[in-house]
C-alpha cells in the first residue's frame, strides 16, 4: 500500500454517528470486515460518499469497534448502568464487523475488584491503562503551567461524534496529541476510578492549585452532548 493511501483519512458513518480515522488503522487488521474492505487491493470496489461510509449499524456500540482498531484492546466495564449498551449489542457489533470478542485482549472490569488501581493484580493490562491515563493528564497539568497558563479544562465523552470538541485543550498545541491514545477509554477509566484518578493527581503535583471532576448526563440541546466527564485544573505558575 502506498504511503499517499495510508495516511488517506477515512470517515465511518455508523447509523449516524460519525467516525474518523486513517486507512492504515483499518487495513491493519485484514482478517475483519473493514480491514479486508480498506486493502489497497479492493479500492476499485469503494464507493464512497464523498469519502464517508455509512453503514446502517449501531453507532453508539461502535466506539469499542473503533477502540479496537486503534489500540488492539477492547476494555469492557461489567456494570450494565456504566454502559449505553448491552453486552449482546455489542455481540451483535462485533459479530457483523467479524471481531472475535473470545479474544484475549478483550478485558472484562468487575466492580469486585480491588478499587486502588495500585493493587488491581487481577488485571494488569487495566493497571497499566490507568497508570498512562493518570501520567498523561500529568504532561497535560505541566504543559499548561509551561506555557504560564493557570486554567486547564478537558473534557472525555462516553462515545465520539463529529458535533462536539473532544478535548478543551485553552489552545495548547501539545494537549490534544497527549490525550489521543484516550479518545475512547478516558471516559470508562473516569467512570471507574475517579476517586483513585483524583487522589494521584493531588498528591504527586504540588503545583497544582484546585482540580474538579464532574460528571455530566447527556444533553439533548441545540447539539446534543453525550455523557461526560469534565476536568478543571487550577495550576500555580512555575516561573
Amino acid at each position: 500500500m502506498s504511503s499517499q493511501n495510508k495516511d488517506e483519512r477515512i470517515v465511518l458513518n455508523i447509523g449516524g454517528i460519525k467516525y474518523e480515522t486513517y486507512r492504515s488503522t483499518l487495513s491493519a487488521y485484514p482478517d475483519t470486515l473493514l480491514g479486508t474492505m480498506f486493502q489497497e487491493r479492493n479500492e476499485e470496489l469503494l464507493k464512497p460518499n464523498k469519502n464517508e461510509y455509512f453503514f446502517d449499524r449501531n453507532g453508539k456500540a461502535f466506539h469499542y469497534i473503533m477502540e479496537y482498531y486503534r489500540t488492539g484492546k477492547i476494555f469492557w466495564l461489567e456494570e450494565e448502568n456504566n454502559n449505553f449498551i448491552t453486552k449482546q449489542e455489542l455481540r451483535f457489533e462485533l459479530d457483523f464487523f467479524q471481531i472475535s470478542y473470545n479474544l484475549p485482549n478483550i478485558y472484562n472490569i468487575s466492580s469486585s475488584s480491588p478499587n486502588s488501581f495500585l493493587q488491581r493484580k487481577s488485571f494488569p493490562q487495566i493497571n497499566d491503562l490507568l497508570k498512562d491515563f493518570i501520567e498523561s493528564l500529568k504532561s497535560c497539568i505541566y504543559e499548561t503551567a509551561w506555557n504560564l497558563k493557570e486554567n486547564l479544562d478537558i473534557s472525555f465523552y462516553s462515545y465520539t461524534n463529529n458535533n462536539y470538541k473532544e478535548f478543551s485543550n485553552n489552545n495548547i498545541e501539545h494537549i490534544e496529541y497527549i490525550l489521543k491514545p484516550f479518545k475512547t477509554s478516558g471516559y470508562k477509566l473516569l467512570n471507574k476510578f475517579k476517586l483513585e484518578i483524583e487522589d494521584e493527581l493531588k498528591n504527586s503535583i504540588k503545583e497544582l492549585i484546585k482540580l474538579e471532576i464532574t460528571h455530566n448526563p447527556e444533553l439533548i440541546s441545540v447539539i446534543r452532548r453525550p455523557p461526560h466527564y469534565n476536568l478543571n485544573f487550577r495550576i500555580q505558575n512555575i516561573l
